[in-house]
């Protein structure tokens, strides 16, 4: 039995793979003629069953003679591209597993988000025979030990990988094709439109390019499945869909002239959740003007009510000038308004207006004006126009009658009260309008 457990060892071509590896008792001991008289347990592995034993010799084997003229600093890429016969330019695929939504800092239109990504190429120089190696068709690699292609985010303030160094890891087949599975966390440039704020969608990119390799080198293709790709939002933003194209960037080397790198690029749908906008600053501003109007002229303004409405008035428009302050704060300084401050301020120049019209108070002049018209009528009636209808005729009962209703509905400021109520209605129409008409 110590005889089968030591055999293994006996196999100067499985030795010979270790490259000295093996510890020195073991070479020692081939040759010693009392190791027989030994423990039955394996010096290699001694925790380990005897097919694991085995497949991690052979996987060590496999590692070595792979690796021994392989050099992770060479590019496997065919660079020759004078050459007639050229090969076809490499291929790294870039798949998308998950894009998670962070957050969106508006006033620095960053865009930072959480990519899993699967990233596949072929270099031959790692292909084997699996048959020659108990048939083992695929092991892992740490990533630093590797060669990976050069193909970074395009266009990103920040780029994290999330994994440490130790976690990273290339898995191999015997076919010569590496899969790396990368996590990141990027900050990508986005350029926000901002016009129908807050019930604006955005559209976002995250380029991946071809750092160095010339586009018939090497090129990069994204691909994703909205089948099995999760994607998912946040409290602000909900992510609606995920595209990917492919194009090209043209950069002009000193040394090699005008060069083409390819580029994978993914454009990422949001779209703003904007109840909160509506139930915190549009609802309470349309209360706040419309209230705040009905108390200003539901009645007749006068020396006694005066102060108190203006007051009223001058209270909205410190509510309405602070709600306008927060919303300039939420939102980048461009030379578009948004629809949301469009409407605050719309409705702080009518609460102005209106303020200003109690203090007028053209109404009770407009009334005076009347009642003196119509004692000039009523005089000029009597001595100069006979063929006027009398003052107790049904015609001129009707007409006092409705001369008495104008003026009730001018000294009860209904006419104010309506053009206003209606102005402020109108605003909310707008804003509905832009909640149903979305950019």
């Amino acid at each position: 039995e110590s005889l089968a457990n030591l055999t293994i060892y006996d196999n100067s071509s499985l030795i010979d793979s270790f490259n000295g590896s093996l510890p020195e008792e073991v070479f020692r001991l081939q040759n010693d003629s009392s190791f027989s008289l030994l423990s039955s347990r394996p010096l290699i592995y001694p925790s380990a069953t005897e097919k694991k034993r085995r497949y991690l010799l052979e996987l060590h084997r496999l590692y070595n003679d792979v690796m021994r003229n392989y050099e992770k600093n060479l590019s496997p890429a065919f660079s020759r591209i004078d050459d007639p016969n050229h090969p076809p330019p490499m291929i790294v695929n870039l798949v998308v597993e998950s894009v998670n939504l962070l957050d969106l800092n508006e006033n620095e239109q960053i865009l930072n988000l959480v990519m899993d990504t699967v990233m596949t190429w072929e270099d031959q120089r790692l292909s084997w025979n699996a048959d020659s190696y108990s048939g083992i068709g695929e092991m892992y690699i740490r990533r630093k030990e590797l060669w990976l292609p050069d193909v970074s985010p395009y266009e990103c303030q920040m780029i994290d990988e999330l994994r440490p160094e130790e976690a990273r890891v290339v898995q191999v087949n015997n076919n010569g094709k590496a899969e790396y599975r990368i996590t990141l966390i990027l900050g990508c440039v986005c350029k926000l439109q901002l016009d129908d704020y807050p019930f604006d969608s955005q559209m976002c990119k995250s380029q991946f390019f071809v750092y160095q390799h010339n586009s018939r080198v090497l090129r990069v293709k994204g691909r994703m499945d909205m089948n099995t790709t999760h994607i998912e939002g946040n409290d602000v933003w909900d992510m609606m869909n995920v595209n990917t194209t492919e194009g090209n960037i043209t950069y002009n080397s000193p040394l090699f002239g005008v060069i083409q790198l390819n580029v994978a690029e993914f454009t990422i749908e949001i779209t703003r959740n904007y109840l909160f906008y509506i139930v915190f600053i549009i609802m309470p501003t349309s209360l706040l003007s419309i209230i705040s109007l009905l108390a200003m002229f539901h009645e007749e303004i006068d020396e006694f009510n005066m102060l108190g409405k203006i007051s009223i008035g001058i209270g909205v428009l410190t509510a309405m000038t602070l709600i306008l302050t927060i919303v300039a704060d939420s939102v980048p300084r461009k030379k578009q308004i948004p629809v949301l401050a469009t409407f605050i301020i719309a409705n702080i120049f009518l609460s102005a207006i209106a303020t200003f019209f109690v203090i007028l108070n053209p109404s009770r002049k407009l009334v005076k004006l009347l009642k003196r018209l119509c004692k000039i009528d009523v005089k000029s009636t009597n001595i100069l126009h006979t063929d006027q209808f009398p003052i107790n005729s049904p015609q001129r009962r009707l007409s006092d009658k409705c001369l008495r209703v104008l003026i009730w509905i001018l000294e009860c400021n209904l006419i104010l009260l309506v053009i206003f109520e209606c102005a402020s209605i109108g605003l909310l129409a707008y804003i509905a309008e832009a909640w149903s008409n979305p950019y």
